[in-house]
């Protein structure tokens, strides 16, 4: 009786085995993966030595120095390394997150511990907060933001204009943003909070209301998304970074720089407006397959989606389909003969 029992799961693995088989080769595996493609400023390298290749899931601008993050979930960095923001990187996969501050760098480990390293003299990395269940880090100019698994934000490192200290105390927090000297974070009914350095009135003139979906901290200015797609930009105007802000709905990422922005729109075009110094904004590529982008200080950063190549089918496949029905059919009966058999 055992050995029947044996023979029958046998059997089944059998039948099972043939079933994957046919599903693994005959449909098409098809992904998503994207390459990195920078323009601006290149003065310390941050455009020439970006990584080249496929498969980047996140991005995050500077000032001098930019990180990628991989869909394995390892962290790239390049550009100015004076205070080791690029060279301490840490090593290893299943990284969620990252953001490049004036010359920091945070990162988001797969199990929420933050990982900070670069410039410390405000605290921005040794005062990080330690624990896992964190969700979304920002790096600022001297000071960082994280949100806790709660929606609760932590702040730490410079708090010379109140960025740290006068953080919204509660939970429920949804996204943080740290710009220059202020910094940003999103309720979870949508409402914007802005604290810290509030020159251009890139705190006090933030829209008033609900519904929006991101935000975005710069250095003297604000982005915020609504639930619309509209971009709402406010505070330092020198160069336009607020007053040019794209117009319409259906945007669906934002980024504020140092004085420039960057909009990616509904269709996967990319638009940048504010100062163009370094060709931060005249440079930005062609096309509606871009699916995130990213504003450093004098340089932006995008990701292009490339589709990867369908999977190829080995000889000889066009025959394959005639041929695979019959045997699964005949292996089913089998099967199913020998599990009739077994409970006789």
């Amino acid at each position: 009786m055992r050995k029947s029992t044996d023979f029958s799961k046998t059997a089944i693995r059998i039948v099972l085995s043939l079933v994957l088989f046919f599903i693994f080769l005959i449909i098409p595996v098809s992904a998503e993966s994207g390459e990195i493609v920078v323009f601006g400023d290149d003065g310390r390298d941050q455009c020439s030595d970006a990584p080249v290749g496929i498969g980047f899931t996140d991005i995050s601008a500077g000032v001098f120095h930019s990180l990628a993050l991989n869909s394995d979930g390892s962290v790239f960095a390049w550009g100015d390394d004076d205070w080791k923001q690029c060279s301490d990187t840490p090593v290893g996969i299943g990284f969620t997150d990252v953001s490049a501050g004036f010359f920091h760098s945070l990162a988001l480990s797969s199990n929420g511990s933050v990982f900070a390293w670069g410039d410390d003299g405000n605290g921005q990395c040794s005062d990080a907060p330690v624990g896992i269940g964190f969700r979304d880090v920002s790096a600022g100019g001297f000071h960082s933001l994280a949100l806790s698994s709660d929606g609760s934000v932590f702040a730490w490192g410079d708090d010379g204009n109140g960025q740290c200290s006068d953080a919204p105390v509660g939970i429920g927090f949804t996204n943080v943003s740290a710009g220059y000297y202020h910094s940003l974070a999103l309720s979870s009914d949508g409402s914007v909070f802005a604290w810290g350095d509030d020159s251009w009135g890139q705190c006090s003139d933030a829209p008033v209301g609900n519904g929006f979906t991101a935000v975005s901290a710069g250095s003297g200015h604000s982005l915020a998304l609504s639930s619309d797609g509209s971009v709402f930009a406010w505070g330092d105007d020198g160069n336009g970074q607020c007053s040019d802000a794209p117009v319409g709905i259906g945007f669906r990422d934002i980024s504020a720089g140092g004085f420039h922005s960057l909009a990616l729109s509904s269709d996967g075009s990319v638009f940048a407006w504010g100062d163009d110094g370094n060709g931060q904004c005249s440079g930005v590529p062609d096309g509606t397959d871009f699916v995130r982008v990213s504003a450093g200080e004098a340089l932006s950063l995008v990701i292009r989606e490339i589709e990867a190549t369908p999977k190829p089918m080995p000889e000889p496949v066009p025959e394959f389909p005639k041929i695979a029905v019959p045997l699964m059919v005949i292996a089913g009966i089998f099967g199913v003969s020998l599990i009739a058999r077994q409970k006789e």
